[in-house]
């Protein structure tokens, strides 16, 4: 009778497994595309939404729209807003005096988004009025653009108040 039980239990357990082996197959070969496909650019990224990291996770992705822009957000945080822009061939007239009426004391990239041969960076920023002194926080959007091999600087944008 216990030998039959053994031969029971070993049948069931080789039907087990291959039902088993073909879905845990699908799951592995699905999120390998899903990894592939994200890393390839597809995936909208943000990195205040864990659903969305998987691009901003790409080992692969080109850095230097991340750099071109750190550099420019760092400049202009350190008040020097119409010397960066001017640098970079941007119009000044209307971010400087937004700069300067609201500086920022801090910033970090909340997001990138890559379209069309361009990456948007949007930064979180904290800021503080120089009027009333109040902080708050705000954004400010970086656009680089890609011209052939390489990365420039196309736009600078603080949203009004």
């Amino acid at each position: 009778m216990t030998a039959r039980r053994g031969q029971v239990a070993r049948r069931q357990a080789r039907n087990g497994v291959r039902v088993w082996m073909p879905v845990t197959a699908f799951l592995v070969i699905a999120l390998i595309l899903a990894y592939v496909w994200a890393i390839r650019g597809h995936f909208p990224t943000r990195l205040e939404h864990a659903s969305e990291t998987l691009a901003l996770l790409n080992p692969l992705r080109d850095r230097t729209p991340e750099t071109l822009a750190e550099q420019l957000v760092d400049r202009v945080a350190g008040g020097q807003c119409r010397e960066a822009l001017g640098e970079a061939g941007l119009s000044s007239d209307l971010p400087c005096p937004r700069e300067e009426a609201w500086p920022m004391l801090n910033h970090v990239l909340a997001g990138r988004l890559d379209s069309n041969q361009r990456a948007y960076l949007t930064y979180k920023v904290t800021r503080r009025d120089s009027h009333s002194g109040r902080v708050f926080g705000s954004s400010a959007t970086v656009v680089v653009r890609r011209e052939g091999e390489s990365w420039s600087v196309f736009m600078y944008f603080v949203p009004p108040r």
